[in-house]
């Protein structure tokens, strides 16, 4: 299962991942069957990281981070976006219209420089970690908390919360605590 799911999220459709596996690792396995593994897995994934989440913000809510010493010299960025997806399911006013949340996490420690041939300052991000919502707001932001604890929030010297200034993300960082 695990390597069908792997086939699956690496091509365009389910009808393409069951052609590689098939040239791949000469097993036939039907593109329906290839989904449902994926779907499988992929809900038990999600359904770790909810749960990961919760426990991070339920942990923060009783002991917020900014009162502990800084340990780690540097900027934690966070940077949020929305985009409006088209989904199939409808919501309570007809529209299948939503808005996937996006984050995205690195520190400057992971930042690597270097001058091009034209003496040009370069940089290149050299990890970095994502989370993405497609729900609310609320919930959103347990999954950024959860992901700024795991790259150095509460022990970086600074956080940066980059966005464009959407209020929803305004409201989620004044009612987190970020």
């Amino acid at each position: 299962m695990l390597e069908c799911a792997y086939w699956a999220q690496d091509q365009v459709s389910f009808q393409r991942a069951e052609e590689k596996i098939k040239r791949t690792l000469h097993i036939s396995i039907d593109d329906d069957t290839i989904r449902k593994a994926a779907g499988y897995i992929g809900k038990a994934v999600f359904e770790e990281d909810c749960r990961k989440a919760d426990e991070a913000w339920t942990e923060f809510c009783k002991r917020p981070l900014v009162s502990e010493p800084k340990k780690k010299k540097g900027v934690l960025y966070i940077e949020t976006d929305g985009s409006s997806v088209n989904t199939r399911i409808q919501d309570e006013n007809g529209s299948t219209w939503r808005e996937n949340k996006l984050a995205i996490f690195f520190s400057t420690d992971h930042v690597y420089k270097w001058k091009n041939k034209k003496g040009e300052i370069c940089r290149k991000i050299e990890k970095k970690e994502y989370v993405s919502y497609l729900g609310s707001v609320s919930e959103f932001k347990k999954h950024v908390l959860a992901g700024a604890i795991r790259n150095g929030y509460g022990r970086c010297e600074k956080a940066v919360l980059l966005s464009d200034g959407a209020g929803w993300i305004a409201s989620m960082n004044a009612s987190s605590g970020l």
